[in-house]
């Protein structure tokens, strides 16, 4: 399984550093629930105003517990 672009900051003295990095994400083992999910956004901030963006599409949710998993990264993206 692929994830999705991640964003990777490396703070510290200048210069600092950000990038997008493709991750490779493989769950090896885990216990999985599946089920009808719902959203909600807590501590509600017009400094970062995630809750105004509509729900376009609800999908089925999963919980994985006792899981172990790998996360890796596979290419840094280019900056555009």
């Amino acid at each position: 399984m692929t994830a999705g672009p991640q964003l990777q900051v490396r703070p510290g003295q200048p210069p600092v550093v950000a990038e997008f990095v493709e991750s490779s994400f493989e769950v090896v083992r885990a216990k999985r629930w599946v089920g009808t999910g719902s959203f909600h956004v807590t501590g509600l901030s017009d400094r970062d105003p995630l809750h105004k963006l509509p729900v376009v599409e609800q999908l089925e949710a999963a919980l994985y517990t006792d899981a172990l998993v790998t996360l890796a990264p596979t290419r840094t993206l280019p900056p555009k």
